[in-house]
Order: C-alpha cells, then structure tokens, then sequence
C-alpha cells in the first residue's frame, strides 16, 4: 500500500482532528410560510379586481388571503385550508387539520351579538349607532323609503323605438331615463327561464366573483358555487350582492347584447379592437390591446333586502341597466358642484358608516326611481345614487364613457383621486382612454365624408387638453426618462390648434356655435314655407327665426330687381351677398374662373346642388330662370353679367390675375368650411 509521505503513520489524540457527524437537516417552519404547501405567503398572488361602483375600501380592510391556526399558531394559505376569503372575516375561531382531532371542531362562526353594527361580535360596539346597510338599518329605510319624493322629471319612453328617435347624440347628457320596453334598444337577452342556476352552468362554480357583503358594506372575493348555495338558501343569515360580475369572457357574451346606444358613445368600444386583436378599424396600437377596460358588460346579482350605499359610477361612466329579473329603487341625487363637494366630504369624513348621505343634502333634492322587470334604465356621467333591492333580482348592465360627458368625468376623476380610492376602484385605463379620445377627435374634426364635432364636444375637449398636459407633468416628475408614445406626441399641440381655429370661426357672425342649427348656411336657407307661391306667406315665416337671423334671411330673399327685370336667384344673391361681389358695374375682383379652384370636389357638388335646388325655388315662384351652358358654374355667370354692362372703357388697363388664394384650414363642417373661403376671398379683394 503506497503511502503519503506528508500524512503521520501514527499521532497523538492531540494532534489528530476529530471530525463531526453532518448537520441533519430539518424542516424549519416560519410563521410566513404556509403550513401545508410550505410555500411563502406573496400577496402579489391575488388577482386584481374593481367594483362598478367605486367603493371606497373601509378602515379594517384588507386582503385576507391566509389564516391562522388558533392551536398552533402556523399559517395557512386559505385555498390550502380550503376556506374562501369573505369566510375569513366570519370566523372566530380555526383549527388547522393537524389540530382538529386534539383541539376540536374546525370552524367556529362569530356569534352576531350586535347586529346594527359591521364588527357584529364585539360586546363593545353595543351602544354606538346603527351603521348604514346592517339589517336594523335596512329595516329602518324599507319602512320609510317609499315616501321619498319620486324624481318627477324622469324622461320616460315607451320603447326603444322612441327612445332612439329622441337621443341626442350632439348634446350633453344631463338626465337619467328609462326606456319601459326594450323593444327597438337592439339588446340581446337571455330567454324567459333564464335563471341563477344558468348563470352557473354557463360560468361554472369555481369562477371567482365579487360580491358585497351587506351587512358590513365591505367587499370580498366568492366563488360562483359559494355564492349560489347561498342564494339557495331559505334562511339567509348574512346578504351578498353580485354588483362587479365582468361576463366579456364568459359563455355569457354570446346571448347578451347591450343597447345600441352603449356601442355608438363608448369610446372603448369604438378604439379597441372587439377580439383583441389590432386591425386598421381601430386605432388602439398594439401595445396598448391588453389595456382595454372591460367594463360594459355586467352580470348583477342581487338578494332580496340588500341595500347598495350612495356612490359615483368609476370614471364618471355612464350605465346602462336593464332589470331582466325583479325589481330595483334608485335614489338619485344630480350632480353639481355642491353635491360632488358635499360627495367628498362625506367619503372621507370621520364615522362615515353612521351617517346617511342624505342627510347632508338640501331636503327633497334625493329623488326615488324605481325600475321594474323588463325596464331599462339609463344614467349619464356623475349621478350619485344608491340602489335598494326589495326582491332576488338579476339585472344586466355595463359602464362606458364617452364625448357627451367629458368634463363631468373628468370632474369625477378628480373626485376620486380626492376620496383616494385604491386603483382597482378607478376606470380601467381611464387616462389612456382620454389620449385615444383626443388623438381620434383631431382626426374627425372637420374631415370630409366624416362626422364633425359638436359645439358641445369642442368644449369637452378644452376641459382635456389641461388634464392631459397635467398627466405628462405628473408622469415626468415620477420618471424623469418618461416619454409619451409616439401616437401621442403631438396630441396636445394639435388639440391646442383646434381648439384656436374653432374660437376663431366663433368670432365669423356667419357661424354662431352657440346653435349650429340655428346658424348654419344650410339651415338659414330651409325655411318653413319656402315652396309657397305667397310672398307674404314666406315672409311670415320668417317669423319662427330668431329676431337675427330673420333679419338675415329677409335680406337675402328680399326681391331685388336686376338690370334684366327679374329677381336673382338666392344663390345669386347670397354669392353677392357673403363673397362680396362689386355693385358697381364693372369687372369684379373676385369672380374669375379659378374662383372653384379652392373648393374640394364635395363642395362643388353641394354647391351646385344647391343651385338646382334654387332653380326649382325660382320656378315655384314664377320668375324666370337665367340659364347658361351646363360648363360654367353660377360665379362664373355673374361674372359675365357684370362685365357686358361694365361702363369702363377698352383702353381701361386689365387688371392682374389675382394670386392663387391657399386652401383654408379645414372647419367643423361643409357649411362653415365654405363660408371660411368666402370670408378669405373677400380680405384679399
């Protein structure tokens, strides 16, 4: 055996080391760790949630997403012990498996010993008041409710049929509605035995939910099936409502439809692509597809006897909601800068669960509307409202913001940020919402073959562009490296411009935004009575103007005699009269046969049509139609006129051509686009 030289053959137990045993190794448990899969407990595992109704989290809130053993103090995940999370605020008492055969049973409930009050176990809160939405509060309001003022002006429709043919999709949305048969809203629903135990079949029992426990006004996560045993049950000890129930990717989605109304102004609707994927249709950029806020299509469940505290829709949204199923009571309170002051304090105030919102406001200013199965119900942006629910009732319904209520969104937004409710709370993306909004306006405003933007719309989107210019500043003080995507780069400024060029067009007495109806060209000139063979007749009719813009068409149909004898045809004199064409005989400055060149082919038409459409005026009338060759346009007739009775002689030096005259900018329609090179070609006479 070869030995090695540098190790002794023999030693003294001094000098040889003694070598220990290895460690053993043992599991050792923190009380972070879950007692069953020994997994750290991370609370970035639960999924994110929102409410549609915006509530505001209560002081004791929080996530409960473990629980403790009270025997030997070890941890759990709760879907490890196989409890879900609104149970965990039930319970008084767990034994974790390990436990159970020494210390006894597994779950032992709270014992409800102070019913009015959220903490209904504590012996301590025995002599404070009721808190809103415990059952002696609720029995309370239920003997009283039905005397609140009912809300008298509720615009009422018989069906959708009405209700679409009276929408006003140019103005603010200021009231809420109800539609009394869904008939002509164009919504799909389920058919007439549709019920809870479909909804479940449809979704299944594991579908995670939110639901509001009643009682204590709070909100927690449930499962499907642990929300229908309870909805089964006969005896319920504690209420829950289903309010925030997201059906878009569900089986659902294919037998719900919402009312035309939420697809024609939802701006989610009309900038992210339906299947989520990008196509030219919609101008969501790729990477901002997995932004999209799914919040229009709602599934809410409500037990009988529950009651839902006063809160603003998130975002200042918009709702529909139509009862398929029993029967709900709204009491509504309108928006003002009062009320939203008076919203916030409440929300923020100390005891806030003892107080009834109500009683804070003007007397009588609460109104009661209540909605029964097979109405639909509409609210615009802001309403503060809260909601009774008398039976099981099962109502559809969704959130949507859009361009008639801008600024009350944004007003709502900021009371939001001042109640200062958790992001789950908000309007999915509700800012990104607001670029695209912007970034499309610029693309309609004033474009041909596409819709214009209202007076009312132009005012919505001054409110934004500050609120826009405010979110860069925020977003570059957070991250000094923060840049907008390049879809948005020039949104501000280009917004900044179209608001200037819109005051500018204010300012031509020709365009009155305050009435677009009222002062536009193409309404100016359609007149009650205008085919009538009675002068006195259409001069009455002028009448049904406003004093203005009767003075303005009287003008412009007066009887004015030409040197042929014969009145002029209106769009004759209305080209003398806007343009500004020379009375005095001679050439004019403005009529040459470039005078089109700077009307896009559209316009042309409109303005040939109407000049068909005044020949047929001037024949109603009896007068004699001035006909020319179907090549020259009406300036260039007018042209001809003035230059055969010009009183200059031959030797009169021909003026120069004047300079080719560059394209306006485009205007909020045909009409004022056309007026705004008028008004250039006659500055540059």
């Amino acid at each position: 055996m070869e030995v090695d030289a540098e190790l002794p053959l023999s030693s003294s137990p001094k000098e040889t080391p003694i070598k220990e045993p290895p460690p053993i190794l043992r599991a050792v448990r923190d009380q972070h760790d879950c007692g069953i899969c020994h997994q750290a407990i991370n609370n970035a595992d639960k999924k994110d949630h929102f409410s549609a109704g915006g509530f505001k989290k209560g002081d004791d809130d929080k996530s409960d997403e473990w629980i403790q053993c009270n025997c030997c103090n070890r941890w759990f995940h709760i879907a490890c012990a196989k409890v879900e999370e609104f149970e965990t605020k039930l319970i008084d008492i767990y034994h974790c498996s390990d436990c159970i055969e020494n210390s006894g049973k597994s779950i032992i409930m709270k014992k409800n010993i102070v019913p009015h009050r959220y903490k209904f176990w504590k012996e301590s809160e025995k002599d404070k008041p009721d808190q809103v939405g415990t059952k002696p509060w609720i029995d309370k309001l239920i003997a009283r409710e039905a005397k609140f003022p009912e809300f008298s002006d509720l615009k009422l429709y018989e069906n959708g049929y009405e209700f679409t043919n009276n929408f006003n999709y140019n103005e603010e949305w200021k009231q809420p509605l109800k539609v009394l048969k869904k008939e002509g809203l164009n919504m799909h629903l389920p058919d007439g035995d549709f019920t809870i135990d479909t909804i479940v079949d449809l979704v299944g029992r594991d579908e995670e939910i939110q639901v509001i426990d009643v009682y204590m006004q709070e909100s927690n996560t449930m499962s499907m099936g642990a929300f229908y045993d309870r909805w089964k049950d006969e005896n319920r000890e504690r209420l829950y409502n289903m309010l925030s129930f997201e059906f878009s990717h569900t089986r659902l989605m294919d037998i719900v439809r919402a009312p035309d109304l939420m697809y024609k102004l939802s701006w989610v609707h009309r900038f992210w692509p339906p299947d989520g994927v990008s196509t030219d249709d919609y101008i969501v950029i790729p990477e901002h597809v997995e932004f999209k806020p799914d919040v229009a299509m709602f599934c809410l469940l409500g037990m009988g006897g529950s009651y839902t505290d006063f809160h603003i829709d998130f975002g200042g949204s918009s709702v529909w909601y139509h009862v398929y199923k029993g029967k709900k009571v709204f009491y509504v309170i309108q928006p003002t800068e009062k009320t939203l002051e008076k919203f916030v304090e409440w929300t923020n105030g100390p005891n806030r669960s003892e107080k009834d919102l109500n009683d804070l406001m003007p007397e009588g200013l609460m109104k009661r509307v209540e909605i029964n199965e097979g109405e639909t119900l509409m609210i615009p942006s802001g309403w503060i409202h809260a909601v009774y629910t008398p039976i099981d009732s099962i109502v559809f319904g969704g959130n949507f913001i859009h361009e008639l209520n801008i600024t009350r969104q944004l007003q709502v937004y900021d009371v939001e940020l001042k109640c200062s409710y958790d992001d789950h709370f908000l309007f999915p993306s509700f800012e990104l919402t607001n670029w695209y909004a912007a970034f499309e306006a610029l693309e309609r405003f004033g474009s041909l073959g596409n819709d214009s933007l209202s007076q009312h719309v132009i005012e919505g989107f001054r409110s934004l562009g500050p609120y826009l210019k405010k979110w860069v500043q925020r977003d570059k003080e957070q991250n000094e490296n923060y840049k907008l995507p390049n879809i948005f780069r020039d949104t501000i400024a280009d917004l900044d411009k179209m608001i200037d060029q819109y005051d500018k067009s204010c300012l031509d007495e020709a365009y009155d935004p305050e009435n677009e109806k009222k002062s536009s060209l193409k309404i100016k000139l359609k007149m009650n009575g205008s085919g009538s063979n009675s002068p006195k007749k259409r001069e009455k009719s002028f009448d049904k103007l406003s004093k203005k813009d009767g003075k303005y068409v009287k003008n412009i149909f007066k009887y004015e005699k030409t040197n042929f004898g014969r009145t002029l045809k209106p769009s004759e004199r209305i080209k003398k009269s806007v343009v500004g064409f020379e009375s005095e005989p001679g050439p004019s400055s403005n009529s040459n046969k470039n005078f089109f060149d700077n009307f896009s082919p559209e316009e042309r038409k409109q303005i040939n049509d109407a000049a068909k459409a005044d020949d047929g005026y001037v024949k109603s009338n009896g007068d004699i139609i001035y006909s020319s060759s179907d090549d020259e346009d009406i300036t260039s007739q007018i042209s001809k006129k003035k230059r055969k009775y010009s009183t200059k002689t031959k030797d009169t030096p021909k003026e120069p051509k004047p300079p080719k005259i560059p394209k306006p900018q485009k205007a909020a329609n045909p009409q004022a686009r056309m007026l705004q090179k008028m008004k250039l070609l006659k500055k540059k006479k």
